[in-house]
């Protein structure tokens, strides 16, 4: 348990955090809808088979359907949805990664420049920012900025991956029991994406850290700019 707490350092401990603040929205939800609606009480406690926690003793069904929710949202990467529907990796990776990373190499930054940082964003990413940054154990900058770095973004998918979960659980408390309990869901949702919000702040200054501690570097810079002007010239 404590080393889902702990700094990770690579983007798998961080997703391992991730998977179990899932987890544990979508046992709460199952929880919280089978006390209040009688029908899904019946269905989870019909059977006396039990899990061990190591909290607690909760019945099987209890902990199957979150965990297979969670399996579920590992498998299709729902905090890489998410991130795409709204834009998320998109937007920082340009403006707190590429972007820094340009000016700090002297590069010139128009529209038509900017186009393509959007359409080369991947390749840029990797050439010129995870180079250097893969993980903490093997960055070629301060471990301590690539560990809080992931700290941060793993803080923060642990909120916007169980808003989603308790979204959902909304559709079903609408359906099963009535508004209320419906919108104290919409609620908890909202609160986590409230403190997702804050967390972003967090993940713009662990960026920053990164970026600068990259550019500290002749040799570094030198072959950023090379990749860059290599791609800009591309599409000129």
């Amino acid at each position: 348990m404590l080393s889902l707490i702990e700094q990770p350092e690579d983007y798998s401990q961080m997703l391992k955090r991730v998977f179990v603040a899932t987890l544990t929205a979508g046992i709460v939800s199952t929880l919280i809808l089978g006390y209040f609606s009688p029908p899904v009480q019946s269905l989870l406690f019909h059977s006396s088979t039990k899990l061990n926690l190591g909290f607690a003793d909760l019945p099987w069904l209890i902990v199957v359907i979150p965990l297979f929710l969670a399996v579920l949202s590992r498998a299709v990467k729902l905090h890489d949805r998410i991130s795409d529907l709204l834009g998320i990796r998109r937007c920082f990776d340009r403006r707190h990664i590429l972007m820094p990373l340009a000016r700090g190499v002297d590069i010139k930054l128009d529209d038509h420049a900017d186009m393509i940082l959007k359409t080369n964003r991947h390749a840029l990413m990797r050439k010129t920012f995870y180079t250097y940054a893969p993980n903490a154990r093997d960055a070629a900058i301060n471990r301590q900025y690539v560990a809080a770095a992931l700290d941060q973004w793993g803080w923060f998918w642990s909120c916007l991956e169980p808003s989603v979960v308790f979204l959902l659980a909304s559709v079903f408390a609408g359906a099963l029991v009535g508004f209320p309990l419906a919108l104290a869901f919409v609620i908890l949702s909202a609160i986590l994406i409230f403190a997702a919000f804050g967390l972003w702040f967090s993940c713009v200054r662990a960026g920053k850290k990164q970026v600068d501690d990259i550019l500290d570097d002749k040799l570094r810079r030198t072959s950023i700019a090379g990749h860059f002007n290599a791609v800009l010239g591309k599409r000129a």
